[in-house]
């Protein structure tokens, strides 16, 4: 049965005092507004409709004034990119102007006006080139700017495609895996394929050019260049984007534009970086973006931008430039002289918080202004000539936004290994300050960094007052350090398998596997802003290990897992270590049920019954309502458990391995309903060798050998499932969304070798032997099998062997990616006691 979350309206209704007759006193102080106007707050006011009476406007005023209250102070919000301040000019013309309706441009067309000679300057102020004609709009935010600029990208490739006589079914459009999620908003809205280029701490957290040449073909509309990631504040390289795409062009004759998403930089780089090409003086620069609340001080720009435009930039309105041009005129240097003195500050206020960061010896600065610019060129030789004149100038570090980014150091975290940096967020909350902790983007998700955007506001004073306080909370959770861990985590006990198959391991009859030599610490979450992780299968091998290996994550998670029966032990463990057990069975009867389990779920993991137990049908048909369900649900990302299609593969060869190709058949089902998916393909089962229907044989002679209708050095990716596959399953969520399979193995190794050595391992002498395929299904036969699982079970080991497991056969010997390795086949078969299976 589901969980249900406390109601607290209903709480506190519940709580309440007993009504009382009001006096006629009260009554008056309610209609007059009273002394103190929140008095009303004792009267029973409905939240979600109009009240039966009316009050006050002061009642309401004050009413509404002390739930608002209760927000964290803007000023202390050092999480948004969002000015938190306005000058007092700025703030009286919003309010001379706030009854004009913008949109009628008819009734008010000398806020039109202003808007126009804004354009203009904002196109001077980004490098228009003199022979060109710029156009630009007001937007309602950065989201609606970028829709424009890469609507008219898309228009423009459609265009040039039909004058070409070409089809224009497959627009792409090409940006980092570290954008703002409004470029992925565009992609899904107008119908263009998102090609996202991954990142990494080799091209320092942003998109790489020469990457980004990888996902680029005839059907690519544009490329959209973050000026400042949210994530670090690093600029990526226009120019060398641009460089990048005139090759490409000069070989392919392809014209692929730029749109530059400047957010954030638009209004930041031209003045802290003056002769930094970013703009519209690199002329693959089609189009640009920015919001005018991000660090923008239009104030000091003089009575050219006075009115209700500089209200609408400061409030919130992003400005995009279509692709066409303007005569050039130069912004007076007055203009760049202010708005450079100001980007100095902030940036100088940045590197002293960086700096300091660091020198605690407790963080690991990951943004980069603080440090000395290490590009090549004229740049670099402009950046030696004035750091030797003045080192404060923004010109000698590297370019990027005021954000500050860091993490844990990696000394601390080796001294301090269960103390989680999301407790930093909290703690600093509790001072007042908002400092976000959140993982990097897709390929770098296993790192997370705190951020704090040091706007014009934040003052030195404020950065001396964060650091003390920031070194203080860390400095109690080093104190306390050894509470924290022993009353936050719980142990994780492994259940051992005794005669029959462990619920939680699934291990066969007669593998009895040794205590592993150490039992890690395990936190599953109870915070309700955790993800939740649904995990059908949950006391099985795959599920149980999938949920180990999420709650030992340095990220968050809550846990419901779902099996059929909650009060077996495996289930009740599971429950005491603070997962939620919901009993359901994938059934048609069940499909109402398992919409309820699944509902709220940010990630699903699921696997179904072997085709071999539950028949070829079955199995596809559960696996289908596990689809079916979690778009129904709405889950961020459905991770499967599935295998390939060796009938497929082998073109009809190898017919019968059922239970993989109905997992296969599901597979493609998901793919073709477009859920967001993620196929985690667990190899063979090290365990499957303990199995006496697999396992080494004895011989009259003592010896014994494994028997198998392949060659000897026929190669197999082996896995530890129920210690190992959940570290596939992290790696699907935390790092590989997006990548359309995952191929879970510990090792790829040759029966040969694993032969070899599980005989050092025992001292016990085994060989490998190639059989016929006769005397295999014989082997399976003899032992009471069905004769389509002993053919199947054939089939299956020879399209292994000559087609490959994951359908290819270039397997690297181990894989990598993951939090841990996986265990080799020799370190399985040391933790594995094979006294009652070498029998």
């Amino acid at each position: 049965m589901l969980s249900h979350h406390v109601d607290a309206d209903a709480l506190y209704e519940k709580s309440k005092d007993h009504p009382h007759t009001k006096s006629h006193a009260h009554q008056m102080a309610r209609h007059s507004g009273g002394v103190y106007a929140s008095r009303d707050g004792a009267k029973d006011i409905p939240r979600f409709s109009l009240p039966a009476e009316g009050m006050s406007g002061k009642a309401a005023y004050q009413m509404l004034h002390d739930e608002l209250v209760l927000d964290g102070s803007p000023a202390l919000n050092l999480a948004s990119f969002v000015h938190t301040w306005m000058p007092e000019e700025g703030e009286k013309l919003m309010y001379e102007n706030m009854y004009k309706n913008l949109a009628d441009q008819d009734e008010y067309p000398a806020t039109v006006r202003v808007q126009e000679r804004c354009i203009s300057i904002i196109a001077n102020f980004w490098n228009v080139p003199k022979d060109c004609k710029a156009v630009g709009t007001a937007t309602g935010g950065s989201s609606e700017a970028i829709m424009l600029g890469g609507l008219a990208m898309k228009k423009r490739w459609q265009e040039q495609r039909t004058k070409a006589g070409k089809d224009t079914l497959k627009p792409n459009i090409v940006f980092g895996s570290n954008a703002q999620v409004a470029l992925e908003k565009f992609a899904r809205y107008f119908d263009v394929e998102m090609r996202l280029v991954p990142v990494d701490e080799s091209t320092r957290f942003v998109m790489s050019p020469k990457r980004a040449m990888d996902y680029i073909d005839e059907n690519t509309i544009g490329v959209m260049v973050i000026l400042g990631s949210t994530y670090t504040g690093v600029f990526e390289n226009v120019q060398e984007m641009s460089d990048e795409l005139d090759a490409y062009e000069a070989k392919t004759k392809h014209h692929v534009p730029i749109h530059v998403d400047a957010a954030s930089g638009g209004f930041f780089a031209p003045f802290a970086y003056p002769k930094y090409k970013w703009a519209f003086d690199v002329p693959r620069v089609q189009s640009i973006n920015t919001s005018g609340h991000n660090w923008t001080r239009l104030d000091h720009v003089g009575p050219v931008i006075t009115g209700k435009t500089q209200a609408n930039f400061e409030a919130n309105t992003s400005m995009n430039l279509s692709p066409s041009w303007k005569d050039e005129q130069f912004l007076h240097k007055d203009l760049v002289f202010e708005l450079h003195r100001i980007a100095r500050v902030d940036l100088a206020n940045a590197r002293a918080f960086s700096r300091a960061l660091e020198a605690s010896g407790y963080y690991t600065v990951v943004s980069e202004i603080h440090n000395k610019y290490s590009g090549s060129g004229v740049g670099a030789a402009i950046a030696d000539a004035v750091g030797q004149a003045d080192e404060s100038s923004p010109l000698h570090y590297q370019r990027g936004l005021p954000v500050v980014a860091f993490r844990f150091s990696d000394t601390f975290k080796q001294e301090y290994p269960h103390c989680k940096q999301e407790w930093i967020q909290n703690l600093l909350r509790v001072k007042g300050w908002i400092v976000p902790n959140y993982a990097l983007p897709p390929n770098a998700e296993n790192i997370d960094v705190l951020r704090v955007v040091v706007r014009e506001s934040v003052s030195a004073e404020m950065i001396e007052r964060l650091i003390a306080d920031l070194m203080t909370t860390t400095e109690e959770l080093m104190k306390y350090y050894k509470i924290a861990a022993t009353g936050i985590h719980r142990n994780l006990q492994l259940p051992k398998a005794s005669g029959r198959s462990s619920p939680a391991l699934d291990y066969p009859v007669g593998a009895v596997p040794k205590q592993r030599k150490s039992t890690p610490l395990m936190t599953i979450s109870q915070e309700l802003s955790a993800p939740l992780v649904v995990v059908v299968g949950s006391t099985g091998s795959q599920g149980g290990s999938a949920i180990r290996e999420l709650a030992l994550s340095d990220k968050p998670y809550r846990i419901r897992g779902l099996t059929r029966d909650t009060s077996r032990p495996a289930a009740q463990d599971l429950i005491k270590q603070g997962a939620e057990m919901v009993a359901v069975s994938a059934t048609p009867e069940e499909k109402e049920s398992l919409l309820a389990a699944f509902q709220g779920a940010t990630y699903v993991f699921a696997m179904s019954q072997s085709a071999a137990k539950a028949g070829k049908d079955t199995e596809i048909a559960e696996g289908k309502m596990y689809v079916d369900t979690a778009i129904a649900a709405k889950v961020k990302l459905l991770i499967w458990s599935g295998l390939v299609d060796m009938t497929e593969i082998s073109s009809g060869k190898y017919p019968n391995v059922y239970h993989f190709d109905s997992k296969a058949q599901v597979t493609k089902y998901a793919e073709e309903t477009g859920v967001p998916f993620v196929n985690v393909i667990a190899g063979l089962y090290m365990m499957n060798f303990t199995s006496p229907l697999v396992a080494p044989k004895k011989q009259q002679d003592g010896s014994f050998v494994l028997s198998m209708p392949v060659p000897p050095d026929s190669t197999v990716p082996l896995l530890d499932t129920a210690h190992d596959y959940g570290l596939f399953v992290k790696k699907a969520i935390e790092s590989a969304q997006g990548v359309p399979r995952v191929e879970a193995y510990g090792e790829a190794i040759s029966y040969k070798d694993m032969t070899e050595q599980l005989s050092e391992v025992t001292g016990k002498s085994i060989t490998f032997a190639q059989i016929s395929e006769d005397q295999f299904l014989q082997q399976f036969l003899g032992a009471g099998m069905p004769d389509y699982i002993a053919r199947e079970y054939l089939e299956m080991y020879l399209a292994l062997h000559v087609y490959g497991y994951y359908g290819n056969k270039d397997l690297k010997p181990r894989p990598d990616g993951l939090a841990r390795l996986p265990h080799t086949w020799r370190e399985f078969a040391k933790a594995t006691d094979w006294s009652k299976v070498l029998i």
